[in-house]
């Protein structure tokens, strides 16, 4: 089994030129992570959606969801972007996901734009926003989503999660 959860909304940002909001975080992803399946089994599978990206007016952003297979592997989604300030990254939903960048102040107490959105495995982070304007969604599955900079804009949206089963069957000699 491969996939990944949902990433990370990023931030929305308030009526105020100098502030941004902080990216969204990457989704939990894996590659070829191998199960034992019975034939004939049942297994319910689930994928995670991306978060929302916050809305304006300095809302963070949403968490990603996780993507599942039954109750045997279950990867987690990104977590939102924060703003207070220069708004604060998401967290990575694991260990195949990046963590979302903080919108980082400069000199004059001004943001240096929104930050980017984090990576997972299967996709990127939204790109970062160094002008006025709403933040980017993430890409490929389970990138998180960059934050707005500036005048009352929506955060990027987490990039939705998948699962991919491959079947290796069993060869016996005798």
């Amino acid at each position: 089994v491969s996939g990944s959860g949902g990433g990370g909304g990023g931030a929305g940002t308030t009526n105020d030129f100098s502030r941004g909001g902080g990216g969204g975080g990457g989704a939990d992803a894996v590659i070829s992570h191998q199960l034992l399946a019975e034939p004939g089994e049942v297994y319910t599978i689930t994928v995670g959606a991306g978060g929302a990206g916050g809305t304006a007016g300095g809302n963070p952003g949403g968490d990603g969801n996780p993507s599942s297979f039954d109750s045997l592997l279950t990867l987690n989604g990104g977590k939102g972007g924060v703003r207070s300030g220069c708004g604060g990254g998401g967290d990575a939903g694991g260990p195949g996901g990046g963590n979302g960048e903080h919108s980082k102040a400069v000199a004059g107490g001004n943001c240096n734009g929104g930050g980017i959105g984090g990576d997972s495995i299967f996709g990127n982070g939204g790109k970062k926003r160094y002008f006025s304007g709403a933040g980017g969604r993430g890409s490929g599955y389970g990138g998180g989503g960059s934050g707005a900079y500036a005048n009352n804009f929506a955060g990027g949206a987490g990039a939705d999660g998948f699962i991919l089963i491959e079947w290796y069957g069993l060869e016996f000699l005798g």
